[in-house]
């Protein structure tokens, strides 16, 4: 009995012993590495960022002759500011100015290629492909930068069919109007003899091409056309005797440090090399860059540069004071000498409207010529009765940044 008491006592005891430590504290479970998993992809919500030129969608080159500094230059730089800016950043243009990306005689060979986008085509540097184009290049085409800018404008949007036919044959649009100021006949590197159209006689001068080769024998001189970025050397050198300028583009390319005389006889100016684009490049932009290029800034360029050349810091004016300062003389033609002049002028657009008219593609020559001179005429005579924009206060949208 005793034995079984005992037996009994031993088990509890067991059990009691068996449950303290089942309730004791339990040793911490070693530390263990999860297994890596792999989520499951998800597709973003799409999103529209903040357009940024960082992160344009159409990054342009812009190939230009003249320096930045000057006053086509800072037109330039004003254009590719408003396009990046209006565009919301979607374009970007990268400028190569003093035609370092390739020269003036290429341009059009430069565009056609893709080794740039946009750049201006001088008509005169490639007669064979633009014959009627060039004809807006013709001495005395009018007495008004603005008036003559708005009417080469015009014709060269399209509203001449001619001319509108040998643009898109070329595959290119115009997307700013070339103003150069008011042209001049001429710097001259030495002293001039007697100070008047007479020392034009049997000098080497440096000529645009185009009209001015007329002009130029028809004051009896001897002409070569030579590219505007290489008028110093020229001069330099002796190389030429004189050249034909434009102030505007000649002070950046510090012309005045190869110039004794400045014969102040103006001839008129350079409209005809667009600033163009591809036409296919443009056709593949959305419908309100194209608003934007063609039907907004295109007008706005127009009123800027011409208040530029005619008010504008860095006027005509302006800058034959800043010459003569540097020393040059300035001679201002008499009035005999602009009643010659005048008389070569006439012959000069006859001649060469007759020589263009033979050229191939030059068939409808005359007919550009007059279209263009009666638009002149129009817009001369908005100039007169009611002043240019910037002068009524209407239609000015740009701004100097």
């Amino acid at each position: 009995m005793k034995k079984k008491a005992l037996l009994i006592s031993l088990v509890m005891l067991l059990a009691i012993s068996l449950v303290a430590i089942g309730c004791g504290p339990k040793e911490a479970p070693a530390p263990t590495t999860p297994e890596p998993t792999t989520p499951e992809p998800t597709t973003p919500e799409p999103t529209t960022p903040e357009p940024t030129t960082e992160a344009a969608i159409w990054n342009f080159k812009f190939s230009y002759s003249s320096p930045q500094t000057g006053i086509a230059g800072q037109q330039m730089q004003w254009w590719v500011n408003q396009v990046e800016k209006r565009s919301g950043g979607r374009i970007a243009i990268k400028p190569y100015w003093s035609a370092s990306l390739h020269k003036n005689e290429d341009a059009l060979f430069a565009l056609q290629s893709g080794l740039t986008d946009i750049t201006s085509i001088p008509a005169p540097y490639a007669p064979s492909f633009f014959p009627l184009t060039m004809l807006i290049e013709t001495p005395g085409q009018s007495s008004d930068l603005w008036a003559g800018q708005m009417a080469a404008a015009e014709i060269q949007r399209g509203e001449n069919e001619y001319l509108k036919t040998e643009l898109e044959m070329r595959g290119i649009k115009p997307l700013g109007i070339h103003n150069s100021g008011n042209t001049h006949f001429a710097i001259f590197a030495k002293p001039m003899e007697t100070d008047t159209i007479k020392d034009f006689k049997n000098k080497v001068i440096r000529v645009y091409g185009a009209g001015q080769t007329t002009l130029a024998n028809e004051l009896g001189a001897k002409p070569t056309p030579i590219s505007y970025n290489d008028i110093y050397e020229a001069m330099a050198r002796g190389t030429i005797d004189c050249a034909n300028y434009a102030i505007g583009l000649s002070d950046p390319l510090k012309h005045y440090e190869v110039t004794d005389t400045v014969y102040h006889l103006v001839i008129g100016a350079a409209f005809g090399s667009p600033t163009s684009m591809r036409i296919s490049t443009f056709n593949g932009l959305p419908e309100d860059l194209q608003t934007l290029l063609w039907d907004e800034l295109f007008w706005e360029w127009i009123d800027r540069y011409s208040w530029q050349h005619i008010e504008g810091p860095l006027g005509d004016q302006i800058l034959l004071a800043k010459w003569a300062d540097y020393g040059c003389k300035i001679v201002e033609p008499s009035e005999e000498d602009l009643a010659i002049f005048a008389v070569a002028v006439k012959n000069t657009q006859k001649v060469f409207v007759e020589q263009t008219s033979q050229m191939p593609g030059g068939e409808h020559a005359q007919d550009v010529w007059d279209d263009f001179q009666a638009r002149c005429r129009i817009y001369e005579q908005v100039v007169a009765t009611e002043g240019h924009p910037w002068e009524r206060g209407q239609g000015l949208t740009w701004t100097e940044d």
